[in-house]
């Protein structure tokens, strides 16, 4: 019963929990909050520290009943880590950070099941942000 709460008890074997995203400003100064609307991958619901929609899910399986109640899983996807390096740059270039970089670390979970989740850091190296003072009309 109690493994059934596991959050990746329903995945396959090629499957990896995503649990989280987090964006570091390696170098300059920028609103990291800001920056965490353009994530691609949204992670499962918590509850007081736990997912327990995922949880719930999970418990559901058992019965064949989970497709109407809990969450599913959201599953690690490297095209999504992609699209969001993409977006995050375009929302900085938008800012007048024209050689921003951002550069995606995906690492391990520290759970009892950490070999099947993976959460990704974005590192953001801001570069020198331009301004645009004055327009001449001739």
């Amino acid at each position: 019963m109690v493994a059934s709460c596991y959050p990746t008890r329903s995945l396959q074997d090629d499957e990896l929990l995503f649990i989280g995203n987090k964006t570091k400003i390696v170098q300059g100064e920028f609103k990291e909050n800001e920056i965490s609307y353009y994530y691609r991958h949204k992670t499962n619901k918590k509850v007081l520290g736990v997912r327990g929609y995922l949880m719930w899910y999970n418990f559901l399986s058992i019965f064949k009943d989970s497709v109407e109640r809990g969450e599913l899983p959201v599953i690690y996807d490297s095209l999504s880590v992609d699209e969001t390096v993409q977006n995050i740059e375009t929302y900085l270039h938008n800012e007048g950070y024209f050689n921003a970089r951002v550069e995606p670390v995906i690492s391990k979970g520290k759970l009892i099941h950490k070999n099947k989740t993976r959460k990704a850091q974005y590192q953001v190296y801001l570069g020198q942000d331009y301004i645009i003072n004055d327009i001449k009309l001739e």
